[in-house]
């Protein structure tokens, strides 16, 4: 058997610092604002109304929508850069939100693998293979000399741990994707389909969605205006 070099308090440590880092990222997810589009008083509701086009605008909170935002209509309220509802934090995930909910993602992906890959280990270890000296894993022990309950902890963890290994390793490398793509979710899938919805019905639109920011909507609604 190989001993560890380091004692057991560093691998106490950096486990708990890996699980400190996802209730932190967690936290920050929840009580963070996504960034919701606020009202610019200085327009004229109406008659932007008649300027723009209505797939451009959102007439719950009378704002001009940019290219990746959404109506959530759980938080009744405009997203920009809108990811998802997350149901865990009963919060939009948005632009100013969007990391720590990767961060959370990966830290949870982390530590189900590391868990599950340290019971699933231990399966097999019944008895301590240190005799003569004292085991640098001691204070971690947990009923190993005891069949019944090691085989539950060991087998209850390893089951549950692969349980949520999948979903977050889809979540993982679908926000990878998202990253190397400079897309949300809601763009990349829900978007998609709406495209190539509009393409076979040769319905789309020559603007399409490509405004990306209300100084854009503005110069736009500036422009037509003097044309008419």
């Amino acid at each position: 058997m190989i001993e560890p070099v380091l004692d057991v308090w560093y691998f106490m440590l950096s486990t708990t610092m890996c699980c400190a880092k996802l209730l932190l990222a967690f936290w920050h997810m929840s009580v963070a604002k996504p960034g919701y589009l606020e009202n610019d008083p200085s327009l004229n509701w109406v008659e932007v109304m008649t300027k723009l086009k209505s797939k451009y605008l959102c007439p719950h909170c009378k704002v001009i929508k940019t290219r990746s935002s959404y109506h959530c209509h759980l938080c009744n309220k405009c997203v920009d850069r809108y990811e998802g509802h997350c149901a865990w934090t009963d919060n939009c995930i948005g632009r100013k939100n969007n990391n720590s909910y990767f961060a959370f993602i990966f830290y949870v992906w982390l530590c189900v693998f590391l868990v599950g890959w340290t019971s699933y280990s231990t399966i097999p270890i019944l008895e301590c293979e240190l005799v003569d000296r004292e085991c640098v894993y001691h204070s971690l022990c947990f009923y190993c000399n005891e069949y019944y309950w090691h085989y539950f902890c060991t087998y209850f963890d390893a089951l549950v741990c692969l349980f949520f290994f999948f979903p977050s390793s889809w979540f993982c490398c679908k926000q990878w994707m998202n990253y190397g793509q400079g897309k949300t979710s809601h763009e990349r899938f829900a978007r998609q389909a709406r495209s190539a919805s509009a393409t076979t019905n040769g319905t789309e639109s020559e603007r399409g969605d490509s405004f990306a920011s209300l100084a854009d909507l503005k110069e736009v609604a500036g422009d037509e205006a003097r044309a008419q």
